[in-house]
């Protein structure tokens, strides 16, 4: 392999390495892979027995489609050790490895090769630019034709003559230029100097790309003035060949004319960066260019934060910036001291006379970097220096700003400060200043009310008493609300809907919707704010009759809810296993012009998954698609979800796969939600494939929430009644989450020597800090709890184990019911299992068993007869022991040989000795 190559062949090379990389990276996955396969079937077969026919059949089955499916396994270390597998990645990874340091070495020297030629690019542009100068100045000569100025003028070039450049792009190759070719070569000449002015500042920032900002901004900037001197330069040839014009066009002193695609290159940059190029004209003395540069009807056009617009100055043929491009440019800078000082730079322009609408944006730029003695400097200067008198809308700023720097005792002084300016302020001013001291405290902004404005014989409007209706039920003075209330209705002044309405909203959150019912009775102009506010408050109390009343009385006056009060009527609806009337609401909406937005469908089609109807949830994403609303990531999850809870895990799979071809990325949520649905439902490799698919994208939840696709798996493994492997994986999650598992590995031990205390500390220390437990320490406590007695405190364990979505197996409650059963509590056992089993736990003959048992011991035989039945029913058939009790049990009663419960007994005994 040669190393003497060009960037173009450098690049060619790493692309190369790139590519070899990623095929090794892929034949060790596979090896890794394979690995976990062939050790996770060794594990299945060991369990024998222990393991349910089902997890046998879907391994068989995954042996068989590895290879067909992309994602592969996670490799978890020390399952088995299978040496030639091993040496092979080991080998792969030592190649990869040394690959890695091959692509090192080869991107520094491709750096070296970018630096050295912009340091030569920058070098040649010096020259060229040197070259320049010198044509320029020698052009530029207005005295007596010197024989020495036409050999220095033969000997440099004029800057128009392309032969007699410098350009690095010569450089790299042979000229291949004719004579023919002269013509467009000297046509292009503009261009080329562009280029190599390009080179120049490229070479002098350090700049290998060209992609950031402010370099961007100085490339436009020096090329924009290698333009102009380019311009300048062919400006003096001309008039060089036409002496008789020389004089008079130098008197003339107009600023050069702008080329067009330059401006169009400008165009392109957004306007931080053109702002940079305005600084740096200025800063090199060339504002008559700037000017023109702003007055370019090409950003007249442009359409956005920086609008450019100029016009003739009347006295002057100069082009001045508008007031409005100032007002852009100085709101647009990011200190209050460059705000201050583009102010006055622009006071400086020729033909330019600062407004009342410059003013105020400047004084709104320094009360936004709370620079209050600065703006009361300019105010002060806009009578004296300007000649101007502030306006109404600067002082209001100034109440703005002081009420956001929360300065409230400042903002009444606004009221002096417009005094001094020989003014008397505004109803307006009054109202501002009422509106910030409310925010801060409801008693003095009805002090400054009493005393300032009433004292001063002001009569507040209804903006007035808004402020003050707002400010008495932000602090829950509902009472005081009325009163104010009815000294609108006896004045002038009557309330509007605003009013109304923010005494509905306090009235609402505080619980008292009723009585909010009463107030819009009284209103003369209900809005759709009106119903927003109450509908949404009886959606808050779950009172969805009176909900629904309103929303026909809002449809009936031609109003509309807005997506916020819909998405929680629906909600409710849902709530309610009421979806049909929750689509035909939607209907509705929809068809009065009411926005609707992907959040209210997901209301709805989580209240189809909620209710078992996944299908339906999957027909409505379907036609909100078709209605122009995309669905988002939670509209997946929330189906995915819902595949997963009716046990219809290939549809929550396909969706899974549909997500990335529709482009939407899956993210946390949604991989903790399928691995939790496939484990739950004993598809534990499959959860394994996309527990590594989620580790190779990288997505991640909250600090304790990352655990939880983790405690999936072990969930899979608990169900499955694999213990042993379950805390193998649990043991080498502690690299990922060391703290967690450190304490679940405390709780097992203090468990396992009968330390209860100890271990119940730890677990409510755990919960306490947020973090989740996994299946296998709630079924430690359990075991633990009943081993000693505490019967109470292990049945709050197992309803802390099914609100974390863990159900618990068999051999977790059988251990409660054996408890309650001890302590002569069979019925609260048989309670117990009822319920679990209403959850969807699977109990086994030793659950029938131990009640059967316990009732008999108390002499209940119907119920010990119930619940042999519900064995028959179940497919479960007694064991000895089931009917050695029942036989004693009922040689004990005096009647049993009365009724045919002696046959029947009789009968199933006969039939299970048959089977």
């Amino acid at each position: 392999m040669k190393w003497d190559m060009e960037i173009d062949e450098v690049e060619a090379v790493l692309e190369k390495i790139w590519d070899l990389h990623d095929k090794l990276s892929d034949a060790i996955h596979s090896i890794s892979r394979s690995h976990f396969l062939d050790t996770i079937k060794a594990v299945s077969k060991k369990s024998g027995d222990k393991q349910p026919s089902q997890l046998h059949q879907q391994q068989q089955q995954g042996g068989g489609e590895e290879e067909k499916r992309s994602s592969g396994y996670v490799f978890v270390k020390d399952f088995g050790v299978y040496s030639d597998a091993l040496q092979e990645a080991k080998s792969l990874n030592s190649i990869r490895t040394a690959l890695e340091n091959l692509e090192d070495q080869l991107e520094f020297f491709h750096t070296v090769q970018i630096q050295q030629r912009a340091e030569r690019d920058a070098a040649l542009a010096r020259l060229e630019q040197s070259r320049v100068i010198l044509a320029m100045r020698l052009a530029e000569h207005n005295g007596k034709k010197y024989k020495v100025i036409e050999e220095a003028l033969a000997f440099v070039g004029d800057v128009g003559d392309a032969n007699r450049c410098i350009f690095p792009e010569n450089l790299y190759g042979p000229s291949n230029s004719t004579d023919d070719d002269l013509a467009i070569q000297k046509g292009n000449t503009l261009m080329k100097y562009l280029i190599s002015s390009f080179n120049f500042v490229k070479g002098s920032l350090g700049l290998d790309h060209m992609g950031r900002i402010l370099g961007n901004a100085a490339l436009v900037a020096v090329t924009m003035v290698a333009v102009l001197n380019f311009s300048q330069a062919k400006q003096r040839e001309h008039v060089h060949k036409h002496h008789d014009d020389l004089y008079s066009r130098n008197t003339s002193k107009k600023p050069p004319k702008l080329p067009g695609f330059i401006l169009d290159l400008i165009c392109s940059y957004q306007a931080s960066p053109f702002h940079s190029v305005l600084a740096y004209l200025h800063d090199q003395g060339l504002k008559s260019f700037m000017i023109k540069l702003c007055g370019s009807s090409k950003f007249s056009s442009k359409s956005s934060v920086v609008t450019m617009r100029a016009s003739y100055s009347s006295s002057s043929s100069v082009l001045v910036p508008s007031h409005d491009h100032i007002v852009r440019l100085i709101l647009d800078q990011k200190t209050a001291s460059s705000s201050l000082r583009t102010f006055q730079w622009v006071a400086n322009l020729p033909g330019f006379t600062h407004s009342q609408s410059t003013c105020r944006a400047l004084i709104h730029k320094l009360c936004s970097f709370r620079h209050f003695e600065d703006a009361y400097h300019v105010l002060n200067k806009m009578r004296g220096s300007i000649g101007l008198v502030p306006e109404e809308d600067i002082f209001l700023t100034i109440v703005r700003g002081l009420g956001r720097a929360r300065m409230i005792k400042e903002s009444i002084k606004v009221l002096d400060l417009v005094r001094k300016f020989d003014q008397e302020p505004s109803l307006k001013v009054y109202n501002s200043i009422l509106d910030v001291l409310v925010r801060e405290d409801i008693d003095v902004a009805r002090e400054y009310y009493r005393k300032k404005m009433m004292g001063n014989g002001i009569k507040g409007d209804e903006y007035t008493f808004g402020i003050l209706m707002k400010g008495l039920c932000l602090t829950n003075r509902i009472g005081d609300g009325f009163k104010l209330l009815q000294v609108m209705k006896s004045s002038s002044v009557k309330p509007n809907a605003v009013v109304y309405n923010t005494l509905l909203h306090a009235l609402c959150k505080n619980g008292k919707v009723g009585r909010a019912r009463t107030l819009m009775n009284e209103m003369e102009d209900l809005n759709d704010v009106t119903f927003n506010i109450l509908i949404s408050g009886y959606c808050k109390e779950e009172n969805l009759v009176q909900a629904l009343v309103l929303l026909e009385k809002c449809f009936g006056l031609g109003l509309v809810p807005d997506l916020v009060t819909v998405t929680k009527l629906l909600e409710l609806l849902c709530n309610n296993e009421r979806i049909m009337e929750a689509v035909k609401v939607l209907e509705r909406v929809e068809s009065r012009g009411g926005a609707v937005d992907v959040v209210v469908y997901n209301t709805l089609i989580k209240g189809f998954c909620n209710s078992g109807k996944a299908k339906l949830g999957r027909s409505l994403m379907k036609d909100m698609e078709v209605k122009g609303c995309l669905p988002n990531v939670d509209t997946y999850n929330i189906l995915i979800s819902g595949f997963c809870e009716s046990n219809m895990l290939d549809a929550a799979l396909q969706l899974f796969n549909e997500m990335k071809m529709d482009g939407l990325r899956w993210n946390f949520d949604t991989f903790n939600v399928l691995i939790h649905g496939l484990c739950s439902r004993g598809r534990l490799l499959d959860g394994l494939k996309i527990l590594e698919l989620m580790e190779e994208t990288k997505k991640g939840g909250g600090a304790n929430d990352r655990i939880r696709p983790y405690n999936s798996i072990l969930y899979g493994l608990y169900s499955e009644n694999l213990t042993h492997e379950a805390l193998d994986f649990m043991t080498r999650m502690e690299q990922l989450f060391p703290k967690q598992v450190d304490r679940s590995l405390k709780i097992l031990e203090f468990c396992r020597k009968g330390i209860m205390d100890d271990a119940m500390r730890i677990y409510k220390q755990m919960n306490g800090e947020g973090m989740f437990p996994g299946a296998m320490v709630f079924d430690a406590l359990v075991r633990g709890l009943c081993a000693e007695g505490r019967a109470r405190e292990a049945f709050d364990i197992i309803n802390e184990m099914i609100s974390h979505h863990y159900l618990p197996i068999a051999l977790t409650f059988n251990f409660l019911i054996a408890l309650f059963c001890r302590q002569g509590k069979a019925l609260n056992g048989f309670k117990l299992l009822e319920d679990l089993v209403g959850r969807g736990c699977l109990p086994d003959r030793e659950s029938y068993t131990l009640l059967v048992q316990g009732f008999c011991e108390t002499g209940d035989l119907p119920r010990a007869w119930k619940v042999l039945l519900q064995m028959a029913d179940k497919g479960i058939y007694p064991n000895d022991l089931v009917w050695k009790s029942l036989l004693c049990c009922a040689s004990k009663e005096t009647g049993w040989l009365e009724n045919d419960a002696a046959f029947r007994m009789c009968s199933l005994l006969k039939s299970d000795i048959t089977r």
